[in-house]
């Protein structure tokens, strides 16, 4: 049984008039992710990259594709698809990129922007072997399931009191923080186009 229904269209319309958090820039690092949709058959999946323990920032985390802006980017939408090619070898012309969701930041000095964009299914990735530990391709059933509980209370740090959160567990991978948050903000959208 599906739990959500994805349409691309109304999607890519809630996208154009959806009103994000702005994040002033200030001394945060410009960055950009791809939220990458799958769509196989009736199913829909979401694709996320384990990173490695070589990488400087967030070692062995789930993540979207992303990373900070390179002075040659014309924009950060260029930015999401550049790292999105050079991290899993999804090409830029392979993307149709809906839209984009609000800024988010990081404990760790980033100032990200998402972008929503469908990839075509069966894709022969090409991982970076010196960023990428796995690719993940994730049913978009199983994470709204856990959406639609709500936020629970999560420990983050060893000692501190927990605090009500998004976080999502496939199979041994947690996904939390600004990935959390980014997902639960895209499933917000997701609900609003299909009310």
């Amino acid at each position: 049984m599906k739990l959500v229904n994805i349409d691309p269209t109304a999607i890519k319309h809630d996208l154009e008039t959806h009103s994000g958090d702005e994040i002033v820039l200030g001394e945060l690092w410009p960055s950009a992710v791809l939220v990458p949709v799958i769509q196989k058959d009736d199913n829909f999946y979401i694709l996320f990259t384990v990173r490695t323990r070589d990488v400087e920032h967030h070692k062995g985390e789930v993540s979207f594709p992303g990373g900070a802006r390179d002075d040659a980017d014309k924009s950060l939408q260029d930015t999401a698809l550049r790292e999105t090619f050079e991290e899993v070898g999804i090409r830029q012309e392979d993307i149709n990129v809906l839209g984009k969701l609000g800024d988010h930041k990081t404990p760790s000095g980033f100032h990200i922007t998402p972008y929503v964009g469908f990839i075509p299914p069966s894709y022969k990735y090409d991982p970076s072997l010196i960023e990428v530990d796995q690719v993940l391709e994730v049913p978009i059933d199983f994470l709204w399931e856990i959406y639609k509980k709500g936020p629970q209370p999560i420990t983050f740090r060893a000692g501190a009191k927990p605090v009500l959160a998004y976080e999502y567990i496939y199979e041994e991978n947690r996904i939390w923080g600004a990935t959390a948050r980014i997902l639960t903000e895209f499933f917000k959208i997701i609900e609003e186009s299909s009310t």
